[in-house]
């Protein structure tokens, strides 16, 4: 039998699992950092523009696309691989008539002149694809340590609490001296300070129009 605070615990992390929603109170405490002024004294160095790097260096980045760029990037499209929600296959790519690719080339390159992405780019569709080779892979004894049991099928993080919910009841029992350290990393994957990479950007003398699209792919994203 579990301990209600960890029972709610669990209760409280399948709930963001399921809904996937930054809490409000959780994004107005990301600190924003918008100049070298607004960072600590002790950061300001480290994202200080570099010395090493000069926007020379990105000079062809934004080059407008060309269709023979495109033909080979869709020729070298590796075949029978899942369509995603679009239905659209590389196959299907690759059987476009050579008079769509205008299509394709214009899109992109309106992009790279603008500096701004189609707003449905920021919806993210995630599905769990359960890979039964690699699931027997790490299932043998040995690859995984003994607490790691989220990631594999049937699995979740309720072994580990129980374990931990039994230890510190034996612990009150005994009456004994118990130090446990717990480390987060709900937001160690998923999560990024937006206004510390823009600075970072910045230091390495990214073109302007280059910092907008990508600032552009981490902000007001939607899964």
């Amino acid at each position: 039998m579990m301990s209600p605070k960890i029972s709610l615990f669990i209760k409280r992390r399948n709930n963001d699992m399921i809904s996937n929603q930054k809490p409000k109170e959780d994004i107005e405490a990301t600190p924003l950092y918008r100049s070298l002024n607004d960072l600590p004294p002790d950061f300001r160095d480290i994202y200080k523009p570099s010395s090493n790097y000069s926007s020379w260096l990105y000079s062809n980045v934004l080059n407008l696309v060309t269709q023979a760029e495109l033909i080979s990037t869709i020729s070298s499209l590796p075949n029978n691989k899942a369509a995603g929600i679009s239905n659209i296959t590389y196959e299907d790519i690759k059987h476009l008539h050579v008079d769509f690719y205008d299509f394709i080339i214009t899109f992109f390159n309106d992009i790279l002149q603008t500096g701004y992405l189609p707003d449905g780019w920021n919806n993210a569709y995630l599905y769990p694809i359960p890979k039964r080779i690699l699931h027997g892979i790490i299932s043998r004894p040995g690859i995984l340590q003994s607490n790691n049991y989220a990631c594999l099928i049937g699995e979740s993080t309720f072994q580990s609490l129980q374990h931990l919910s039994c230890v510190i009841k034996m612990a009150n029992l005994h009456k004994q001296e118990l130090w446990i350290g717990i480390q987060d990393l709900s937001k160690a994957y998923d999560g990024i300070n937006t206004s510390l990479l823009k600075l970072a950007l910045k230091r390495l003398h990214f073109p302007p129009l280059l910092i907008n699209i990508i600032m552009q792919l981490f902000t007001n994203r939607l899964a």
